[in-house]
């Protein structure tokens, strides 16, 4: 069934417009009158506040997409890192002996190298609870209590970080 189009009042005739103008008639203001009858001016306030709500809801979109670009950012950056990480680790897993220098690993969040890393694995066997401490905080490990297993246990969990296998004695 054919659509029918919207009733609109009497349209200007721009020829009887246009006629009056030459003549100088009275019948130019009613056709004036009648302008307000067009479609696209009767509707086009209609249209103006469709047209601003577009306009904020594409604001509003812009605004969202940059903050999950935002956010891509930053988890682009730690992925980064994360894999600088992983290929150090995967480097001192190599390591055949205490003396071997270990591959220093970087802030998961920050990329900026860790300070005080070990120089290789004897170092570990002379770290602090402390100091060992604030590397796995440095790494964004969780810390155990001190007292379930003590520093031989931070040590352990140290050396997993650093992607060691094992326990090894020093001088070997």
């Amino acid at each position: 069934m054919a659509q029918t189009a919207p009733l609109l009042g009497p349209q200007p005739d721009f020829n009887l417009i246009s006629e009056s103008i030459r003549m100088g008639g009275l019948t130019l203001a009613t056709q004036f009158e009648r302008c307000a009858n067009l479609p696209a001016v009767n509707q086009g306030n209609q249209m103006v506040g469709l047209l601003q709500r577009i306009d904020q809801r594409l604001e509003r979109m812009d605004q969202r997409l940059e903050r999950v670009e935002r956010r891509l950012g930053m988890l682009e950056e730690k992925i980064d890192h994360q894999s600088s990480n992983a290929m150090a680790r995967l480097q001192n897993a190599y390591n055949l002996f205490p003396h071997d220098p270990l591959t220093p690993l970087t802030n998961p969040t920050t990329g900026n190298l860790i300070p005080n890393m070990p120089a290789d694995s004897n170092a570990i066997a002379r770290m602090t609870a402390i100091q060992i401490t604030a590397l796995l905080q440095e790494l964004g490990q969780p810390v155990p209590n001190n007292q379930q297993g003590g520093v031989a246990r931070l040590r352990r969990l140290l050396r997993v970080q650093l992607g060691l296998k094992g326990e090894q004695s020093q001088g070997a």
